[in-house]
């Protein structure tokens, strides 16, 4: 029993923690702090339990509301930690803006079940509801906008050729 907990300690846990976004979700924060000092973190679930870490390194509580709708139409600055299916539904409020996507692993994974089972990653998305001059941020809409033409273009073509 020891030398198994030996493995799970040595091997699994820190592939674990590696596999987690915290440490890029605290740095996202961290980015859009020193651009909105007065900016709101949101979450309806923390999957990836991010939660502690924004807390601990960027000084910043999440609120836990699963209301996200009025707060991403808020005129207060809000970040919110939301679902792939959450984030494509805000998207249709123009100020809201993709910041980050991340991928983790299930905290379920660490239980004696999750061990044995294979577990795919799932998504976690860090939007927010007000404009920034970051330079990133700038550099990542262009970036997406030029994504989304070429997309186009190439389902024009596809129409085209038949």
């Amino acid at each position: 029993m020891a030398s198994a907990w030996l493995v799970v300690a040595v091997f699994f846990l820190p592939a674990f923690s590696g596999a987690q976004p915290n440490r890029a979700i605290v740095t996202d924060v961290l980015r859009e702090l020193r651009h909105r000092p007065d900016l709101r973190l949101a979450s309806c679930s923390d999957p990836s339990r991010a939660r502690r870490d924004v807390l601990f390194h960027a000084r910043l509580t999440v609120e836990e509301r699963c209301d996200l709708w009025p707060l991403a139409a808020s005129r207060r600055p809000y970040l919110l930690l939301v679902s792939p299916k959450v984030d494509r539904s805000l998207r249709t409020i123009p100020r809201y803006r993709h910041v980050a996507t991340y991928r983790y692993l299930p905290a379920r994974v660490l239980t004696l079940g999750g061990l044995f089972s294979l577990t795919e990653p799932d998504e976690i998305i860090l939007g927010a509801n007000f404009r920034t001059d970051d330079p990133a941020a700038e550099r990542k809409r262009k970036k997406e906008y030029r994504q989304m033409l070429k997309r186009e273009r190439k389902e024009l073509r596809r129409q085209k050729l038949p």
